[in-house]
C-alpha cells in the first residue's frame, strides 16, 4: 500500500487542481502570443467583411475628355458654333502646354504651380477674349481662386491665434 493515506485526501486533489490551472496558464499565454504574433489568423471570415468599410458609389466617374469641357460651357455659356469650335482649339492649346510642362524637369517646389497658374490664366483671358459681354459675366473660372488670395496671406502663428481659446 502506498501512499494509500493520500488516495482520497485533500492533498492529492490540491496538487492536481495547481497542475491544471498551470496547463490552463500555459494555454492562455501561449494563445495571447498566437494572436499577437499573428493577430488576423483568429478572427472569422465574416468579421473581417464587418470590419472593411462599405462604399456603395456606384460605378467609377470617367474622366472628362476635352470634348466633354467643351459641351459644359457650350451648353452653360450658350456658345454658337464658331465659339465652340475656337474653345476646342484654346483648350486642346491649353493641354498640349500642360503636357509640355509636365514633360519637362521638375523646377523647385512654388514654380511647379506657377507655371501651371500661368498657363491657366492665360486660358481663361483667351477664352473671355472670344465671348460676348453677357457671356463672360457666367464665365468666370478664376473667381473662387482670386476671392481666396486674401486668406491665403495669413500665416500659421495668425491663425493659431484666432483658433486657441483665451
Amino acid at each position: 500500500m502506498k501512499n494509500s493515506f493520500l488516495t482520497g485526501s485533500p492533498f492529492r486533489t490540491h496538487r492536481a487542481t495547481r497542475n491544471v490551472a498551470t496547463c490552463n496558464r500555459i494555454l492562455l499565454r501561449l494563445a495571447l502570443l498566437i494572436t499577437m504574433l499573428f493577430p488576423g489568423a483568429w478572427v472569422p471570415a465574416q468579421a473581417t467583411k464587418a470590419a472593411q468599410p462599405v462604399h456603395h458609389v456606384g460605378p467609377p466617374k470617367k474622366r472628362q475628355t476635352l470634348d466633354d469641357r467643351v459641351a459644359q460651357l457650350a451648353k452653360y455659356l450658350d456658345l454658337s458654333e464658331g465659339q465652340r469650335s475656337t474653345l476646342k482649339d484654346i483648350l486642346v492649346q491649353n493641354q498640349q502646354e500642360i503636357l509640355k510642362m509636365r514633360g519637362a524637369p521638375s523646377p523647385p517646389e512654388g514654380l511647379q504651380m506657377d507655371r501651371f497658374r500661368a498657363i491657366e490664366d492665360k486660358t481663361a483671358e483667351r477664352i473671355r477674349a472670344m465671348l460676348s459681354e453677357e457671356q463672360r459675366k457666367k464665365y468666370d473660372p478664376l473667381g473662387a481662386r482670386n476671392s481666396n488670395s486674401a486668406v491665403q496671406d495669413v500665416s500659421v502663428e495668425d491663425w493659431l491665434k484666432q483658433t486657441t481659446p483665451r
